[in-house]
């Protein structure tokens, strides 16, 4: 009499192993055996979602840093529109200042102003208008205040040294 087809052929180094004693006991066997097949299954897919839950945090880091360069690159843009449009406007220096406060918030931006790149763009917003000296020098004068690396850095976007 054979074996039938659908039968579980059982390797012969598992035969030894999982067999105790009796012939009952190796359905029960049979059943360890595929518990642990399957626990190491799920053990190996765990281990893969916890590699990605580890490395997450560095995936986000970086997109962060990049949302806020972004941010930063946005706000420079913005200052330089709204310096153009402003300066061609002759409008109240103070409030210039509360546009550019309000840009810095829209923008995330709480250093803007020690930021030397802000007063840049300011200076690439005054050449963006075709300002003339005199309006050049009053930008530097009332959005600088006497701040040296401000007057420079607004010159220095106009396109001057």
């Amino acid at each position: 009499m054979g074996r039938p087809p659908f039968a579980f052929v059982e390797p012969p180094f598992l035969r030894d192993w999982f067999r105790v004693g009796s012939a009952t006991e190796v359905p029960s066997m049979r059943i360890r055996f595929l518990s642990l097949l399957l626990l190491a299954s799920v053990v190996a897919v765990a281990g893969c979602s916890i590699s990605d839950s580890i490395s997450s945090p560095f995936k986000s880091s970086s997109a962060s840093s990049r949302s806020s360069e972004s941010n930063q690159t946005k706000f420079h843009d913005s200052v330089v529109d709204y310096t153009a449009s402003f300066a061609a406007g002759q409008g109240d220096f103070n409030v210039f200042q509360r546009g550019l406060s309000d840009l810095a918030a829209k923008y995330g931006q709480t250093n803007w102003e020690s930021d030397p790149e802000t007063y840049v763009s300011v200076g690439k917003g005054l050449r963006k208008a075709k300002v003339d000296t005199g309006t050049l020098q009053a930008y530097i004068v009332n959005v600088a205040k006497g701040d040296a690396m401000k007057a420079a850095a607004i010159q220095k976007g106009y396109g001057g040294n």
